[in-house]
């Protein structure tokens, strides 16, 4: 997937998930757990204006505000996890 390089990013292509925020970058082979429904893509680049869902056979749309807030909490809880756990693994 070539995704450029924009600050806060979330990618899922149907494929994969894209993720970058706050320094982390990961690639992750399912859908990003957040929303309660289907979701066969998701553009989330906010610096970007992006910020667009795709729900199984419809058409892209805009995020609604309760998207957008879980998309953010969720890279900015996820991105914490790895820095932590990166962080262990180096002083381990």
């Amino acid at each position: 997937m070539n995704v450029p390089t924009i600050p806060t990013r979330l990618r899922w292509d149907g494929k994969t998930t894209f993720i970058r925020h706050s320094g982390v970058e990961v690639v992750l082979p399912f859908r990003p757990p957040i929303f309660g429904k289907e979701v066969a893509e998701i553009d989330y680049a906010p610096t970007m204006g992006a910020m667009q869902i795709r729900e199984s056979a419809d058409r892209w749309r805009d995020m609604t505000a309760a998207e957008n807030s879980l998309a953010h909490a969720w890279l900015s809880l996820l991105s914490q996890d790895v820095l932590g756990a990166a962080n262990r693994l180096v002083e381990a």
